[in-house]
């Protein structure tokens, strides 16, 4: 039997995208591709969008769609600034924690400015680079922030040019404006080996043996708050002891509602409510930080003794969950710390700082090259593991001594038999 084909639309193209949005395009009488400036829920909107533009091309007079006012160009206003974002958001293979972050920065330094507003297709370098210097101007002092919008705000312009289609050209381009100043969490000094047993020591038991893997093993903080009893290899005997990271608890937040499903809103600010909760996710961060973690003899010994004294049973359970069982807010986490870090006389560390500490000793441990390293923290490559070291104390003294000898060796004492 044979299958009639569907025929071959004549004018334009309706695709579907990954997000389940329809975009219609079509070559126009200056042979170059038009696409709508929306893309459409249903498949029907963006057909009828082709067959008024069909209209304008046979009954003149024509004008590409982007130069056109918004009541001509098909019914459809223009693509904001910020709706290029947001369908960027909803389009690209992103996840939800990640989206969240994304937004939050943009909300900050691009949707609060008038450049949300105004036409993607009308934006050129040099509106972008009035933007920067406006942004610079009014937020000084965040500098990471505005970097971080800066970065988000091109990649939402690329995506609009290489998947989405809507724009030739990508006019987010300003030297230098990826890249935050210089920050004092750089300059900060590395915990001491002294500061890191006193931050052990400082906390409760039930907190020691977590705090040890954020030093001694390099976890992320998501990555230990989703750690459970299986992940732990080896835990049976008195042999090697395996970290198996194979997940990540992030925080996010969704609008708070009342009984009747109505926003909760804030009286002092007027902003609607946000409530903030820890997802689990079956993979890491990125595909590298799926890895193995060897535990030092030490920390797995008092690994034993957390996981029999304060580890539920049953495969799952979390090595710290929080008092209900769940998965232990960041923030909780951080809390907890608290006593640590003034045992130790550094309330300026957080846990990435801990990490830090890790990454620092191990690409200073004789015997591990910086590919096994790289591996060891969950890495994509080794220029992040070296972004992450950090001075160790009299780092100054050691680099006066080590060049004092390479232009004054110190005698061997073979050397000094000769003499």
């Amino acid at each position: 039997m044979t299958t009639k084909k569907k025929p071959r639309r004549s004018f334009g193209a309706v695709r579907r995208l990954p997000s389940g949005r329809y975009q219609a395009k079509y070559t126009g009488p200056d042979s170059q591709w038009h696409t709508a400036p929306q893309t459409y829920e249903m498949k029907g909107d963006a057909e009828g969008w082709l067959r008024a533009e069909q209209r304008l091309v046979n009954d003149g007079p024509w004008t590409p769609p982007t130069q056109r006012q918004p009541q001509t160009a098909g019914k459809a206003a223009p693509l904001t600034v910020k709706a290029l974002c947001e369908q960027w958001l909803t389009t690209a293979p992103l996840k939800s924690s990640t989206v969240s972050s994304h937004r939050k920065r943009l909300e900050l330094r691009v949707y609060s400015t008038p450049l949300a507003d105004e036409p993607a297709v009308d934006v050129d370098r040099a509106r972008i680079r009035q933007w920067w210097a406006d942004v610079q101007r009014q937020w000084p002092d965040t500098g990471s922030t505005n970097s971080y919008a800066y970065k988000r705000l091109r990649t939402a312009f690329q995506w609009a040019v290489d998947e989405a289609e809507l724009l030739h050209t990508n006019p987010v381009r300003v030297k230098g404006a990826g890249t935050p100043p210089r920050s004092d969490i750089r300059d900060r000094p590395l915990i001491t080996r002294d500061e890191a047993t006193a931050l052990v020591g400082g906390v409760t038991e039930r907190m020691k043996t977590p705090v040890e893997l954020l030093l001694y093993c390099g976890l992320r903080i998501g990555e230990l708050l989703e750690l459970r009893r299986n992940d732990v290899h080896g835990i049976d005997g008195d042999g090697p002891v395996t970290l198996r990271i194979r997940r990540d608890a992030v925080r996010e937040e969704e609008p708070k509602v009342d009984d009747d499903g109505e926003p909760v809103m804030n009286k002092r600010t007027g902003k609607q409510v946000m409530r903030q909760f820890m997802v689990s996710h079956d993979t890491p961060k990125t595909s590298a930080a799926n890895r193995d973690v060897g535990v030092p003899a030490s920390v797995a010994t008092r690994l034993r003794k957390h996981l029999r004294e304060h580890v539920a049973r049953g495969p799952d359970a979390l090595i710290i969950p929080n008092a209900r069982g769940g998965v232990m807010m960041d923030t909780t986490f951080r809390g907890l710390m608290s006593p640590g870090k003034a045992h130790a006389g550094r309330k300026d560390v957080g846990p990435h700082d801990l990490r830090r500490f890790y990454c620092t000793l191990l690409v200073n441990t004789p015997g591990v090259s910086l590919e096994e390293a790289r591996r060891l923290v969950g890495h994509e490559d080794v220029s992040q593991l070296m972004n992450y070291q950090r001075a160790s104390s009299g780092y100054e003294s050691r680099a006066a001594a080590a060049l004092n000898n390479m232009i004054e060796p110190t005698p061997t004492p073979k050397d000094q038999n000769n003499e």
